[in-house]
């Protein structure tokens, strides 16, 4: 249970970060990390709460969230997909 949980932080760690444009180099910077602890993040890796709590910041969303199952849309057979 707990590497799930680790891979759905990362998940969503990279998932935000991608969404504003940042690249590993720039979220680390501005959270004061090392590359390298956010790639691990990323990769479903063990990192510290202080880490997390930082890289929710610098995304700008709550903790909580980095921690949220990610749904994917549920699709039906012989149906195109909604349109949001």
């Amino acid at each position: 249970r707990a590497r799930a949980v680790q891979r759905q932080v990362g998940a969503n760690v990279r998932r935000l970060r991608e969404r504003r444009g940042m690249t590993q180099a720039q979220l680390a910077e501005v959270t004061g990390v090392e590359p390298r602890t956010v790639q691990r993040l990323e990769a479903g890796e063990t990192a510290r709460l202080t880490a997390i709590v930082a890289m929710a910041d610098a995304l700008r969303v709550p903790v909580a969230l980095l921690f949220r199952a990610i749904r994917a849309p549920v699709r039906r057979p012989g149906r195109p997909p909604r349109r949001a």
